[in-house]
């Protein structure tokens, strides 16, 4: 700043005394103090405007009910990913996941069971996927992943699998959160039909993807639920594969 004469604004993190994280807006003027050169500096803590501006943004990008990642997210996300498996070679998975039995649990105990049932949904989908794949909530009980990197055709039949293996599991409700009623419920048990789009062979943006994956996930369900099925490059899928 003295140097170049010029007035700089940045940020910078600083810390409180009890070791909390502060950031601060700091500008910086050359100016002439007692006849020397000299900084001012004004600085404003900017903490509380940060962790707002963070909150709006995980609203816009976060699904509000699961904490999952929204259609938007999983779209920036999408774009990033498929750029790069063209420019490298490499297959891009997304499968589209739609829960099978959900809407007799949600009419038979209310939505307050089924928020909580999507939540521990979400948690399992989550849980059994790599750091690198991305779990979305499209709306009501469907998901979609994004699982980029992928090589043969077996290793996203491993992951379908496991999806699988995780939604089946019976869920135990809390008792804390259903209050005297999660007494009475039984464990609920869901199982899921997903259909697998790969790209870049089937398709270079995630809408085509998507539709292609939606259509082997209704032929999953139409052939017996509880499986999964890839799709062909013309949209009809093949290999209804179900879960063992």
């Amino acid at each position: 700043t003295l140097n170049e004469k010029t007035c700089r604004n940045f940020e910078s993190v600083h810390y409180r005394k009890d070791g909390t994280e502060m950031l601060m807006d700091i500008n910086a003027a050359p100016v002439v103090y007692k006849g020397r050169p000299a900084i001012l500096s004004i600085n404003r803590d900017i903490t509380r405007r940060k962790q707002m501006e963070e909150t709006i943004r995980e609203m816009a990008y976060r699904d509000s009910l699961t904490g999952l990642p929204n259609r938007r997210l999983l779209a920036e996300r999408a774009a990033a990913a498929l750029a790069t498996s063209e420019l490298r070679h490499v297959s891009c998975a997304v499968l589209a996941v739609d829960l099978d039995g959900f809407k007799d649990i949600n009419d038979q105990y209310g939505h307050e069971v089924g928020d909580l049932m999507l939540r521990e949904i979400a948690v399992r989908l989550t849980r059994v996927m790599r750091p690198q794949d991305t779990v979305a909530r499209r709306g009501g009980d469907e998901f979609a992943v994004l699982a980029p990197d992928v090589g043969a055709r077996l290793e996203v039949e491993k992951i379908t699998l496991r999806l699988l293996q995780a939604i089946s599991q019976p869920v135990i409700l809390p008792g804390e959160a259903l209050g005297e009623a999660a007494g009475t419920l039984p464990p609920l048990t869901v199982s899921a039909s997903i259909g697998v789009a790969l790209a870049p062979e089937q398709g270079r943006d995630l809408e085509r993807l998507l539709q292609l994956a939606d259509l082997a996930m209704y032929d999953a369900k139409l052939r017996g639920k509880n499986r999964f099925a890839f799709a062909h490059n013309a949209g009809l899928p093949n290999n209804v594969t179900p879960l063992v």
